[in-house]
């Protein structure tokens, strides 16, 4: 068996496709495609500070005026009109997940793990802040202030130290090294104290933000927010998992019970009147939002991965560890459609707004699958796809056992619809790019660092990179319907294309 590592795959990867997509009306129209690199930007504002990971966890408010993205344990937020910043300063550890909240561009949560190095008590194994911008932002000059002063507060300690130790006759004389070691594990815990006391009015919950799988944590009327409590182990295993319905305004939690593994995926329906959930215990279950009550448990075979509610609420689609897609009559319970074939996860799923078309991502050979509703299925039952994007992994190599690892590594990012019109947007590890699909004006964007030269090695050179590992950074995005833009988070700041 070879060796083999993601590394090796952004190395080596030029873009090859295997399957495309086409036009909807006409098989045979092909889609054109245009590369646009980081310098092709309409618009550029810089970050003063980057946000130091290989995924870069971002979020935009809806009206598209506020940026927020995690910078270690602060959340970095700009003013997208004026390139202003201020900064959210109180959690204990690195921000995993930011989101703002529906319908109020001033507020949003961000959510933190504590990692094994976090130090002390103080610092809770899981966090999430409520924030309001109106209230919470602290500026820049005034942060700096405060760690030159737990700096300099941290460097006086050391020397009383040293000073108290010779007083005491213990024996102790501290060498550079010890006394740079002390300072720093000083400064971190002064620190760290100093965050979880400098918050404003923001509200804190011990709980894990339920936004994976393309899950917002959030039901649509922007007034109640999903989480999970504590610290629960995502590993499998046999033990109460409970859904938490924290009402934004009132403070009253609701708490859904039924669910025994890891939970994957949860969402509200479009009303806000159900809550669907994917877990690791071979359930789909559906709850009435306001009583609590089980309305639907649907069990499969493996372990559920993704759930979407079509536009309108009538069904629920759902997919699980075999590759299966089923989807459900939410009135009545029934499946009404199912594709069955495949062997990879399919974690990305979205629905277009009339609920015509779905599009689902796999975790292998960046595939993604069109289906139409409205067309029959085949004879064995199963909807088919009317399109497909699949990447070649021979571009990689033509040694099959190496073939079948990028397959592997090819695996989505994200799939989801946007505009006005028919535009597909994703991403995929394995390599850096954002790509949009106009299925109306039958035109394909593929977003890029640079334009590639040909010369792996060379292009894996210029690859943006952070992180101890030095792994390359994953562009996020988001699109704005009310201009038009696209706006890709990069290592360095945000960039804008009006497509």
């Amino acid at each position: 068996m070879p060796s083999w590592s993601s590394d090796e795959t952004y190395k080596r990867w030029q873009y090859a496709v295997k399957t495309d997509f086409h036009g909807l009306d006409d098989q045979a129209t092909e889609l054109k495609t245009i590369n646009l690199t980081y310098d092709s930007c309409d618009r550029f504002l810089p970050f003063d500070r980057s946000p130091g990971s290989d995924g870069i966890v971002h979020a935009t408010s809806d009206d598209a005026t506020w940026l927020a993205i995690g910078v270690g344990s602060d959340v970095d937020v700009y003013d997208l009109k004026t390139g202003k910043k201020g900064v959210f300063v109180g959690h204990g550890s690195h921000v995993n997940e930011v989101a703002f909240v529906p319908g109020h561009p001033t507020k949003l949560v961000s959510w933190s793990e504590a990692d094994y190095e976090s130090l002390g008590p103080s610092v809770p194994r899981n966090e999430i802040i409520v924030w309001d911008i109106k209230d919470d932002i602290t500026r820049d000059e005034i942060l700096r202030e405060r760690n030159l002063r737990v700096e300099k507060a941290s460097q006086k300690s050391v020397e009383q130290l040293q000073a108290l130790l010779n007083e005491q006759d213990i024996g102790i004389e501290l060498q550079e090294t010890e006394r740079n070691e002390v300072f720093d594990l000083l400064k971190k815990t002064l620190d760290q104290i100093a965050r979880q006391r400098s918050l404003g009015k923001g509200v804190k919950i011990d709980g894990t933000l339920a936004s994976s799988a393309q899950a917002p944590p959030f039901n649509h009327a922007g007034d109640t927010l999903i989480y999970l409590p504590g610290s629960q182990s995502r590993s499998n295993g046999d033990s109460r998992r409970d859904i938490m319905l924290y009402n934004i305004q009132s403070g009253i939690t609701q708490i859904l019970t039924g669910h025994r593994d890891a939970i994957r995926w949860i969402g509200f329906s479009p009303d806000d009147s159900l809550v669907a959930s994917a877990s690791f215990d071979e359930t789909f279950r559906v709850w009435d939002a306001h009583t609590g009550e089980q309305k639907h448990k649907w069990v499969t075979d493996m372990q559920n991965c993704t759930g979407a509610f079509r536009p309108d609420g009538t069904q629920f689609l759902g997919t699980d560890g075999t590759g299966a897609i089923r989807i459900w009559d939410v009135k009545t319970g029934e499946v009404v459609a199912k594709h069955e074939q495949g062997n990879y996860w399919k974690g990305h799923v979205d629905w277009t707004p009339d609920g015509r078309y779905i599009a689902v991502g796999e975790d292998g050979a960046g595939r993604i699958s069109l289906f139409d509703t409205r067309l029959p299925i085949n004879e064995s039952g199963d909807m088919v796809p009317i399109q497909q994007r699949v990447l070649d992994a021979t571009a990689v190599s033509d040694d099959e056992a190496i073939q079948g690892l990028v397959t592997s590594c090819l695996s989505m990012r994200r799939v989801t619809w946007g505009g006005a019109g028919l535009r597909l947007f994703s991403s995929t590890n394995g390599e850096v790019a954002v790509e949009i699909v106009d299925f109306n004006m039958n035109v394909k964007w593929r977003i890029l660092p640079f334009e590639p030269t040909g010369d792996a090695e060379a292009d894996w050179e210029r690859l943006p990179k952070s992180g101890t590992y030095r792994q390359p950074v994953h562009p996020g995005y988001s699109y704005f319907a009310s201009s038009g833009e696209i706006a890709l988070v990069c290592h360095d700041g945000v960039r804008f294309w009006k497509l």
